[in-house]
C-alpha cells in the first residue's frame, strides 16, 4: 500500500513505530522491525515524509511493516529547512487531527498534491503554506462561515472585524463592540481563506489559530515555521486581542 510518512517514535532497541496516511486506509501506526541496525534496509526508504509503498503482516493491534520501497523522497523539500517546516505543520496537523484507519480519498488526494507542490516550489513556503492551509481546513470540514456575521446573520462586509472560533466565522463590528467573544482579524486574514494572495504578515494568521483551535492542542510545528524563516511575532490568540 501507498502511505506518507508522517511520524516516527523508537520502540525497543532496534525498532520503530511508523505513523504514516495511507491510501487504502486512512492513518495507521505500524511497527518497523529492526529498522535501527547497520543492515537495515528498510531504514532510508521508510524515512520521515517519504512516500513509500509497503506491505503489512500480522493481525496485531500493531502490523509489521515488511517490503518498504520508496516513491518518492521529496528530495526539493528536503533540501530546504523552509519548504521543510511546512511539511511538517501539514503531517503534524494531519497525525493530530484524523482518526485511526478512517480512509479519505479527498484528504489523501489534498496531502500528496499539497507535497508535490511544495517540492517543486521550495523557495515559496509561506505562500504554499497558506494555501495548503486554507484547502486543508475546507477538506476537514472546517472551513469557516465567511458569508455573514455568526452572530446576527447580517451579511458579509469590510465591517466584519473579528473571528469566533467556536461559532467558526466572522463577527461584525456591531456585535462585537456589543460584547460578542472573537479574534481580531485583518482583511488580508480573511482573503488567505479565499485564496486571494494579500499580504503576509510578519506573525501569526487566522490560519494558524484556526489550525491550532481544530487541532485542539499547539502545534510545535508552527513555532519552528516561524523561527526559520524569521517571522516571529506576536500570536494572534494573545489575551489583549480576544474580548
Amino acid at each position: 500500500m501507498k502511505a506518507l510518512i508522517l511520524k516516527k517514535q523508537s520502540s525497543n532497541e532496534y525498532d520503530q513505530l511508523v505513523t504514516c496516511y495511507t491510501q487504502e486506509l486512512g492513518k495507521i501506526t505500524a511497527i518497523a522491525k529492526s529498522i535501527f541496525k547497520p543492515t537495515s534496509i528498510q531504514a532510508m526508504h521508510l524515512d520521515i515524509l517519504n512516500l513509500v509503498d509497503f506491505e503489512l503482516v500480522g493481525n496485531n493491534h500493531v502490523p509489521i511493516i515488511t517490503g518498504a520501497q520508496a516513491q518518492n523522497t521529496y528530495s526539493g523539500i528536503k533540501s530546504s529547512v523552509k519548504a521543510l517546516s511546512v511539511a511538517f505543520i501539514l503531517a503534524e496537523y494531519i497525525e493530530k487531527i484524523t482518526f485511526d484507519h478512517f480512509k479519505d480519498d479527498a484528504l489523501w488526494n489534498f496531502l500528496i498534491g499539497a507535497f508535490n507542490r511544495l517540492n517543486s516550489n521550495p523557495s515559496d513556503p509561506i505562500h504554499v503554506l497558506r494555501n495548503s492551509q486554507s484547502m486543508l481546513i475546507d477538506v476537514m470540514g472546517y472551513y469557516p462561515n465567511l458569508r455573514e456575521c455568526v452572530v446576527c446573520l447580517s451579511a458579509s462586509k469590510p465591517g466584519h472585524i473579528a473571528f469566533n472560533l467556536e461559532l467558526g466565522g466572522l463577527v461584525c463590528k456591531d456585535c462585537f463592540l456589543q460584547g460578542s467573544n472573537g479574534v481580531l482579524i485583518k482583511e488580508d486574514d480573511v482573503k488567505m481563506f479565499r485564496g486571494i494572495s494579500g499580504k503576509l504578515h510578519s506573525s501569526r494568521s487566522l490560519l494558524d489559530v484556526v489550525f491550532e483551535h481544530t487541532a485542539g492542542k499547539k502545534l510545535d510545528s508552527l513555532d519552528f515555521f516561524y523561527q526559520v524563516n524569521s517571522l516571529a511575532g506576536p500570536a494572534l490568540t494573545g489575551e489583549a486581542m480576544v474580548k
